[in-house]
């Protein structure tokens, strides 16, 4: 429902920075429960990180840069944004990655490694 409602919210430009702490969120429990131990290209078995990875750090600059002028925020006059101040937009994306962290902290268990004989 995160990566869906994220990404409606993301295609209107709607409360964006919001919609960029999902994105962050989502994308790095994905990162960390599955991608990284893939290694870094996505065609790699498995499917690596780099595209995850560059989703994460796209939630971030468009969570630090807001909407822009054709989007709703810009219609309904929502200033949501900044890198670290004069804005809420950064600040806002780190609390979907703090998020993401407290999720697989409490709920992730990585897979117990197997001994090969």
């Amino acid at each position: 429902m995160t990566e869906l409602g994220s990404g409606v919210l993301l295609l209107l430009g709607f409360l964006t920075p919001l919609a960029a702490a999902g994105v962050v969120g989502t994308m790095l429990v994905a990162l960390i429960a599955n991608h990284i131990k893939n290694g870094f290209f996505i065609f790699r078995p498995g499917e690596g990180y780099e595209y995850v990875l560059f989703l994460v750090l796209s939630g971030f600059a468009m969570g630090a840069l807001g909407g822009g002028k054709v989007s709703l925020d810009h219609a309904f006059k929502l200033h949501l944004h900044g890198w670290l101040y004069g804005g809420k937009g950064l600040a806002i994306t780190a609390i979907g990655a703090v998020g993401a962290l407290l999720l697989l902290a409490t709920c992730w268990r990585p897979p117990a490694k197997t001994e090969s004989s």
